[in-house]
């Protein structure tokens, strides 16, 4: 199992840009070391996958309205070929109060119970 986030350097050179830091996990709550990032074109998926929340980060984010990793996807790597024709984005953005994740179009907060994949790509990351 690995855990994958938003590479936030290099979103902070362009807000339009997803590069995905891919890490090991030391444990089911905790990440280790960053051993990869995603290539430009590249499309990482997971499977059995769940999220992972600092409540305490995200909300130090919101206070102090900074940059910093407070939640990551954990699952099984199976890279594939594209983004699913099915799957719908998925955002968190503690610095306008999301405390979840949460599917872009309907801001529902999404059950991880309930995907099958998890897809990250240059334009973002996907549950089907």
């Amino acid at each position: 199992m690995i855990a994958v986030y938003r590479n936030l350097n290099k979103a902070k050179q362009d807000k339009t840009k997803y590069i995905w830091s891919l890490a090991d996990i030391n444990s089911a709550r905790t990440r280790g070391k960053v051993f990869g990032y995603s290539d430009p074109d590249q499309v990482i998926q997971l499977t059995n996958a769940y999220a992972v929340i600092q409540p305490g980060t995200l909300k130090r984010i919101q206070d102090k309205q900074t940059r910093e990793v407070g939640a990551w996807i954990v699952g099984d790597r199976s890279d594939a070929a594209s983004t699913p024709t099915n799957a719908r984005r998925i955002t968190l953005n503690p610095l306008v109060g999301d405390t979840d994740f949460i599917y872009a179009d309907t801001k529902q907060v999404v059950n991880f119970r309930e995907v099958e994949t998890v897809t990250f790509s240059r334009t973002g990351c996907y549950v089907s």
